[in-house]
């Protein structure tokens, strides 16, 4: 998919226990502008800065009941929303928004967790959670295209046929 800019639309599906745990991420060189995907205190949380100060959506129910879940992470201008399930749990903006500006990201983009050495530039980024998500994720998209190309799965083991209805 091409480099998520004014609007973006992340999808996929989530099945975990996990009280916290990256779901995914990516940022500029220097992180200042990032997208970050993580489960913490068991609600799941979404959050990106285009270099104008950083927006934060949480659920409003928990997410950590082993059961699938159907997660939309969008920005279109300035207002960011969170769907789970098909419901609006939560949105956000900054009200620096600059119409114009498209977030500056660059592969490659993490999934399920994420590395040592990016973990310490990201800290902030992520609500100091680092650990790996324990749980599936399937049907990962960004702007409606399966997610391909340069990204990395970190700590990602294929999920049992047993588990996935």
């Amino acid at each position: 998919p091409s480099n998520p800019q004014a609007t973006f639309k992340f999808s996929f599906d989530v099945k975990t226990s996990a009280y916290e745990g990256i779901i995914f991420y990516c940022a500029n060189k220097n992180h200042k502008e990032f997208i970050s995907i993580f489960m913490k205190d068991h609600l799941l949380v979404f959050s990106y800065n285009l270099g104008s100060g950083v927006v934060v959506m949480r659920s409003t129910q928990p997410v950590n009941d082993d059961e699938w879940h159907s997660v939309i992470a969008q920005r279109q201008n300035e207002m960011g929303v969170l769907y789970i399930d098909g419901l609006q749990e939560s949105n956000g903006s900054n009200s620096k928004f600059d119409h114009y500006k498209h977030i500056d990201l660059r592969p490659p983009y993490y999934v399920g967790g994420l590395p040592q050495i990016v973990t310490e530039m990201s800290h902030s980024n992520t609500e100091d959670i680092n650990l790996s998500l324990s749980g599936c994720i399937k049907d990962m998209q960004l702007n409606d295209l399966k997610l391909d190309g340069e990204h990395k799965y970190i700590n990602v083991q294929k999920c049992s046929e047993k588990v996935e209805p």
